[in-house]
């Protein structure tokens, strides 16, 4: 039952919604701020962006996400606040996993192969 929750179409709306808010977060950050971009030699601003804040962006963004997001978007397996925020941070966490098997679902039902220079690969 809460397999098939997880994976109707609004989990992916939302999996999907976090990516698109780290890519770009990082992107925008990366491109303003050049000490935390990995082209740069090693700096102390570096190690807590890739080491902290990267790592915790997706759990943060995952759990303000579906707080914003209309109640009848997210599963049915979160009524309260606290479900809502735990499956945020559930979200946030697999969110690459996820993503992947979204990318792989939607190539293989539009019979797409991702190239080496793929923004989403």
């Amino acid at each position: 039952m809460f397999s098939n929750e997880l994976l109707k179409p609004a989990t992916a709306l939302i999996v999907t919604g976090i990516f698109v808010c780290v890519f770009v977060t990082r992107r925008v950050t990366e491109l303003v701020w050049p000490a935390v971009h990995p082209s740069t030699p090693r700096t102390p601003a570096q190690n807590y962006w890739e080491k902290l804040a990267l790592p915790l962006a997706p759990v943060l963004v995952g759990m303000g996400l579906v707080l914003v997001v209309p109640p009848d978007t997210y599963p049915t397996v979160a009524p309260n606040l606290g479900s809502k925020l735990l499956l945020g941070c559930l979200l946030g966490c697999f969110n690459g996993l996820f993503f992947r098997i979204i990318k792989a679902l939607i190539q293989r039902q539009f019979n797409v192969e991702a190239s080496d220079g793929d923004v989403l690969g």
